[in-house]
């Protein structure tokens, strides 16, 4: 009999605890629609702001009139509903169990895969933050933070690799401040007030529970063009590096309408880009297809690919963005040495042209000549150097890229 209790003791306890799916982001019910949303406080625009969706208060005045491609709500019934789903989702956030902990401080070209990430205080973002959704357009990231969230200047996100801007979520417990020309992606539920200072950027959605909202010439948008299907099927987009110290580009379609051709383009920062090479596309296609692209002259350090695809009738859209990290080895090759009437200095890598030098020293270590590399290969008359030994840098950057002995038999 006491076994029998203790059972149905079990199942009721079970039915009691509330059911939390953990791979699954919050709904945000009625305020999906908005941009910028807050359910208690003012909105206050200055300047020229755009924002792309909804905007709205549930108790607060409204001014500063930013252009707006959405509705306008303030204190009517979408706004009283938007404040009721804001709260719900807020505490499905709240019931999420951390995965990991990590430090206050985010950002400085950190990578973060797929995870619920708790930071116990307020917490700011430096330069580039980066998260790989790894291949998983399903792949899922919360950012618990207990406290304000903070951006320095020029700060930015960036979502690569089939990543999802509607699958990434900022719980912020308290006040959210994007600082001037911060580039923020994901979708911010904060529990204090919204500030975005000058020229800074948010793709995604900001919507407090409880603070106003202070603009000033922003741009806000949910679903940037960066995010846009394809009008083609696209199974898979990838860079990789080859043993040419090139970047290959690859990709597959199982279906085309309309294609008229692709084009690779990258970028170091996000926000930049520029054009690497266009393929022509197959028109229309019912069947697989494989398609191969290289940059023969890729950036040094991380850098950033899509896939641009562009209809015959001039409508385009983009892939999301995939990474690269690329270290080409550098190699100077600096002849004849000996040496006699002049040298010559050839570079094998030309993104240091431009910002290069050749200084040449006595044995002594005294400058005897200073001369900007502007090309791959530079020649210098060094007729007026007399017999000896020399010593050379090349200098990039206020860095010394390679060094070595010459001699001068004139």
């Amino acid at each position: 009999m006491k076994i029998k209790l203790l059972n149905i003791l079990i199942v009721i306890v079970v039915f009691l605890i509330p059911t939390v799916n953990f791979g699954q982001p919050p709904d945000l019910g009625a305020g999906y629609g908005f941009a910028l949303f807050t359910a208690t406080g003012s909105f206050k625009n200055v300047g020229v702001t755009h924002i792309t969706g909804d905007v709205g208060t549930n108790a607060g005045g409204f001014t500063g009139n930013p252009s707006v491609i959405g509705d306008i709500h303030v204190a009517d019934s979408v706004a009283a509903q938007a404040a009721t789903d804001l709260i719900a989702a807020y505490n499905t956030l709240n019931d999420m169990s951390c995965d990991t902990i990590i430090g206050d401080t985010l950002g400085n070209n950190q990578v973060l895969t797929p995870k619920v990430y708790c930071i116990t205080a307020a917490s700011i973002l430096k330069g580039n933050l980066i998260l790989d959704g790894q291949g998983d357009t399903n792949a899922l990231f919360i950012f618990k933070i207990n406290g304000a969230l903070s951006t320095s200047i020029s700060s930015r996100i960036s979502i690569i690799n089939s990543s999802s801007l509607n699958n990434v979520y900022w719980q912020v417990n308290g006040a959210f401040s994007l600082g001037d020309s911060t580039v923020f992606k994901g979708n911010v539920l904060a529990n204090g007030a919204i500030t975005l200072l000058n020229k800074a950027s948010l793709s995604g959605r900001g919507l407090s529970k409880g603070g106003l909202i202070s603009l000033k010439n922003n741009t806000v948008i949910i679903t940037p063009q960066s995010f846009n299907p394809l009008p083609i099927e696209l199974l898979r987009f990838s860079a990789s590096i080859t043993g040419t110290n090139n970047v290959q580009l690859d990709w597959s379609t199982a279906s085309e309408i309309n294609n008229n051709y692709f084009t690779i383009q990258r970028t170091k920062d996000g926000i930049h880009f520029e054009e690497v090479i266009k393929i022509p596309g197959a028109g229309n296609s019912v069947m697989k297809l494989d398609y191969v692209a290289c940059d023969s002259v890729p950036y040094k350090g991380i850098s950033y690919y899509r896939l641009m695809q562009t209809d015959f009738d001039g409508k385009f859209a983009y892939s999301n963005l995939v990474t690269v990290s690329f270290e080409r080895s550098f190699h100077c090759e600096v002849y004849p040495n000996p040496f006699s009437a002049f040298v010559t200095i050839i570079m094998n890598d030309v993104t240091y042209i431009n910002n290069a030098e050749l200084n040449i020293y006595t044995s002594e270590g005294v400058a005897i000549m200073n001369t900007a590399v502007t090309k791959q290969s530079t020649t210098l008359e060094t007729n007026h150097l007399p017999p000896g030994i020399y010593f050379y840098k090349i200098i990039s950057d206020n860095k010394t890229i390679q060094s070595g002995k010459l001699l001068s038999q004139q």
